[in-house]
């Protein structure tokens, strides 16, 4: 029969009755990196049988899979949407896509904390697993290019709808009344273009000159009408877009800001244990121990109010695309940094050309030149009053022309300070990063504690949660920019 022996990390000081007053100066028996992240196994690992057993909470937001409990069938399952693992609490069963198998070790729930296999896992959904023996690391390579700390796919379980970017932006586009108004306003213009036509001939065939030329007009007029829809139709789908994305934004930038708070509330947490300890042995005054469980519950206190964001954020999204605010709906928006050229005048050229407003005011110089050209003293019209019709449309077509380049220009030279910003962004989170592999290996040498390297691990966190939050920022002006009609 085989002996489990469940050891936490620090297990061994608090056997010798040693209480210390630093953070622990101690490498794990055994220790774990995804993706160079440094795992801490102090808090959240166990080790059954010379098996690394993590929590599942943990391990599942590090490596990117989502996650459903079962407290009716002590299960879990983790799922990366093309491969699913089903496992039981004190059964060495696994079910993986339908298929049964064996776990090196039984799934174990201690002190409400499901603890599941780690290397088996991670091997599971295909990623590389090698084993440093000098250190005693599992090191795990997701296969992903950046850090990718932050993960805000890991909420995404087998109850979530899950919408393709392009699906949810079809959805707020057949859901948009103004744009179903358009549609239904065809129907009455083309109506009126048959009677518009039937005017016209009767006119004609009766000589009356005044009636033809006012339906012939009228003719003009309705056409432009008829072509100004696709026009109004692209103004109204782009706003939609707009308003999609800014929903996305929203969203995201608040579940970013959620992940660092619950990190340093981790880490708080560890310092506030520390300095307890410490206070009781009389090495840190009460004023310090009081300021750090202060630092805490303000984090506390943010977390609650963010909490709440990101609940209106999703509700608001889920009631643009009319669904019940209730759904639990992920949108998987993956927005990449890339930066514009320089080649502004000709952006400026080319946008200018495909413009509604640019085309639709060309239509309306158009009618007013026809105006003019059908003038006939029968009708009772000024002259004069045609001519400054004509006149007063090609000078808001003018102003339509000035406005819209001094706009491009104005957004080019934002983004370019975004883009500026991110420079310097990058900067820092290289320089963290350094930082923290030095830490870590410092840690691996026994130099440093897993304390200092998870303080550097959350500033790394809001380094990339910034530079996450900058793509989505330079994102949206980017696409003001490429319909730059939109912009404000």
């Amino acid at each position: 029969m085989k002996k489990n022996i469940f050891t936490k990390a620090a297990a061994a000081f608090a056997l010798s009755g040693v209480l210390l007053a630093q953070p622990l100066y101690a490498a794990p028996s055994m220790k774990m990196k995804i993706d160079g992240v440094l795992q801490d196994l102090e808090a959240e690992s166990i080790v059954v049988e010379d098996n690394l057993m993590m929590n599942v909470l943990q391990l599942a937001k590090n490596i990117g899979v989502s996650i459903k409990y079962s407290d009716q069938s002590n299960t879990v399952t983790l799922s990366d949407g093309k491969k699913s693992m089903v496992m039981s609490v004190g059964s060495d069963d696994v079910t993986i896509n339908q298929q049964k198998l064996k776990l090196p070790t039984k799934a174990i729930r201690e002190d409400r904390i499901f603890y599941v296999p780690a290397r088996f896992v991670c091997q599971t959904f295909g990623f590389s697993v090698s084993w440093v023996e000098k250190t005693r690391t599992i090191v795990v390579e997701t296969g992903r290019t950046e850090l990718s700390i932050v993960n805000l796919k890991d909420r995404v379980n087998s109850d979530t709808r899950v919408f393709t970017y392009k699906q949810g932006l079809d959805t707020a586009i057949a859901n948009n009344s103004s744009i179903k108004n358009l549609e239904d306003s065809r129907d009455l213009i083309e109506e009126n273009l048959e009677q518009a036509e039937e005017a016209e001939l009767e006119a004609y065939y009766s000589n009356n000159t005044v009636g033809e030329i006012q339906a012939k007009r009228q003719i003009k007029q309705l056409e432009i009408e008829e072509d100004n829809l696709e026009e109004n139709k692209t103004k109204l789908q782009d706003a939609a877009e707009l308003t999609y994305r800014s929903h996305l934004s929203n969203i995201m930038t608040a579940e970013l800001d959620l992940r660092v708070l619950e990190e340093n509330i981790e880490l708080e947490k560890i310092n506030v244990k520390n300095m307890t300890i410490k206070n009781q042995l009389g090495m840190e005054s009460d004023f310090n121990l009081n300021q750090a469980k202060e630092q805490l519950r303000q984090y506390e206190s943010q977390k609650a109010a963010t909490e709440i964001t990101v609940k209106n954020a999703r509700e608001t999204l889920n009631m643009f695309l009319s669904f019940s605010k209730n759904t639990d709906l992920f949108i998987d928006y993956d927005v990449k940094y890339t930066p514009i050229d320089n080649a502004v005048d000709r952006h400026i050229a080319i946008q200018l050309e495909k413009d509604p407003d640019y085309i639709m005011e060309q239509r309306e110089i158009e009618y007013a030149e026809y105006v003019v050209d059908t003038y006939d003293e029968l009708i009772g019209e000024s002259e004069i009053q045609n001519e400054n019709e004509l006149n007063r449309v090609k000078r808001k077509h003018l102003d339509t022309e000035n406005k819209f380049t001094q706009n491009v220009y104005k957004t080019y030279n934002s983004l370019k300070q975004l883009e500026e910003q991110r420079r310097q962004l990058e900067v820092d989170y290289q320089l963290n990063k350094n930082n923290y592999n030095k830490a870590v290996t410092s840690f691996e040498a026994g130099q440093s504690t897993i304390y200092e390297v998870q303080q550097l691990k959350v500033q790394l966190l809001k380094n990339e949660a910034d530079l996450l939050k900058h793509q989505f920022d330079y994102d949206t002006l980017k696409f003001q920019y490429s319909k730059p009609y939109l912009i404000q």
